[in-house]
């Protein structure tokens, strides 16, 4: 989180890598970037081609009394940030976002959880967030920028996600929010002690990635009563600059497999669907991709370019763009 935060505050882009890459996708996602710096901890570091410049993020000091070095000059559509994608049909593409993007997709996240401004009430205290979920992939970027800017308490797992230590967290820390993809609320739930563990601070439950069964909700709310009503589910995805839609309280109870409404300032349609209303879903959003790092900018988004598209078919997912003039 603090290179996170120091690299964007230096103007520089930030790409978050995933800890768990074997040592053939560190090589391709370094040879792919051409990064300035790595930061990472021994273990990672060892995977890192040794032609690249390395920092051990153990060998870094207190700054003490230095100063921030003045902010440098930049546009909203410069870069911020490189998130890789999952790689399910290939190897991971590097989706750039412009600091638009993020602020963008920040403010939406601010205006469904009513954390603007003047929507705060500063006699409850700050909310309490578990941190389940990695923070090299698109949801976990979203959450530590969101929760920090709102002045919230990010409580992290120490490692791989364990069910018992989300458990022990959020008895002993109070946790008040949690994030989680369906699978690994499905783990706890499933806990064999979970009616041992305090649950009772929990007041909101967010799930993502993707559906949400029946069930699941049904078993959350047995065991997170007092997060009854604060289930939601978001859809989004790493090229529209994270979440596009979400659905809660009223709207999961009538409709509990919905993904929900498109965010403010968000456009979503379903194009060509067929008879059972399968299609492509076709977004508009000020927070989409720029493009791919490493591949030519007008292959994928030219300057009538404003729409993403994701097309599903069974489990299979791929991303392209769609010009300005198709339906939107």
């Amino acid at each position: 989180m603090i290179t996170l935060w120091a690299g964007l505050r230096l103007g520089a882009i930030v790409a978050p890598g995933n800890s768990w890459w074997s040592e053939p996708e560190v090589e391709h996602a370094v040879r792919l970037i051409s990064p300035t710096l790595v930061v990472g901890d021994e273990a990672r570091l060892a995977k890192v081609p040794e032609d690249t410049t390395k920092l051990d993020i153990a060998s870094l000091q207190d700054p003490g009394e230095l100063q921030a070095p003045p902010r440098p000059p930049g546009q909203e559509d410069d870069p911020a940030l490189i998130v890789f994608t999952a790689g399910t049909t290939g190897a991971p593409k590097g989706v750039v976002l412009g600091h638009r993007s993020v602020i963008a997709n920040l403010h939406n996240l601010l205006v469904i959880s009513k954390r603007l401004p003047h929507q705060l009430d500063l006699s409850r205290s700050a909310p309490v967030n578990l941190q389940s979920g990695p923070g090299f992939h698109m949801g976990g970027v979203q959450s530590l920028l969101l929760n920090l800017l709102g002045g919230a308490t990010v409580v992290f797992l120490s490692g791989r996600f364990d069910a018992t230590e989300v458990l022990e967290l959020i008895q002993r820390e109070r946790a008040t929010v949690w994030g989680a993809v369906p699978t690994m609320a499905s783990r706890v739930v499933e806990h064999p002690d979970i009616d041992s563990y305090d649950l009772s601070s929990i007041r909101s439950i967010s799930m993502g990635g993707s559906s949400v069964q029946p069930r699941l909700l049904d078993e959350l709310r047995k065991h997170f009563p007092n997060a009854a009503r604060g289930l939601s589910t978001i859809y989004g995805m790493t090229e529209t600059g994270g979440t596009v839609a979400s659905a809660s309280g009223a709207l999961m109870a009538e409709h509990p497999s919905t993904a929900g409404r498109p965010l403010p300032v968000c456009e979503l349609y379903i194009d060509s669907p067929d008879e059972h209303g399968d299609g492509e879903i076709v977004v508009r959003t000020p927070g989409q991709l720029l493009g791919y790092w490493g591949e030519a900018q007008t292959d994928l988004l030219d300057a009538d370019a404003t729409c993403t598209r994701e097309i599903r078919v069974g489990w299979w997912t791929a991303c392209c763009s769609s010009p300005a003039g198709s339906r939107t």
